[in-house]
């Protein structure tokens, strides 16, 4: 088995499962917000993969081309999708632009809005006739329901449900 066929019918289970387990930990990295838990997790995967599949640098080096090869290919597809895919549809992602407050606004604390979307926890309001982002105190709070301004500190509004 010589060339490229030989080659990729050389992974071991185990540096295939590394292999595959990486790209999805790095997709959801994209797709879902955090702290580059995944996306750091899925890079390690990937290094034993190569680590698990290589026995010379010429092997190794060819391993990390195909890694990226493929990688590519997901995120050209996660872009292509982005917008009109199911990572669009997905709830948590907020399709709507809203004021971002840039300065401290205590003017703002006490007043009565709305919700424009699903507060997961965070997401838009509507206070007085002005969309902005901002943050429940609790965990979620549904699209629709009234809310109160409780905290408003550097970039962020926080929320309590009426």
């Amino acid at each position: 088995m010589d060339g490229v066929v030989g080659y990729v019918l050389g992974w071991s289970l185990p540096a295939l499962l590394f292999l595959v387990l990486g790209i999805a930990l790095l997709i959801t990295e994209c797709t879902i917000p955090g702290f580059g838990i995944c996306g750091i997790t899925g890079l390690v995967c990937l290094g034993v993969s190569v680590y698990l599949r290589s026995s010379t640098l010429e092997e190794a080096l060819i391993t990390v081309g195909i890694v990226f090869a493929v990688l590519v290919v997901f995120i050209v597809l996660f872009i292509k999708s982005a917008k009109n895919g199911i990572i669009w549809r997905s709830p948590l992602v907020l399709k709507e632009e809203a004021i971002v407050v840039s300065e401290p606004e205590e003017k703002l604390i006490d007043k009565i809005g709305v919700c424009l979307t699903d507060l997961r926890p965070a997401g838009n309001a509507l206070i007085d006739g002005k969309k902005y982002q901002v943050v429940s105190d609790s965990e979620y709070i549904r699209k629709g329901t009234k809310i109160k301004i409780i905290a408003v500190e550097k970039f962020k509004i926080t929320v309590s449900e009426l």
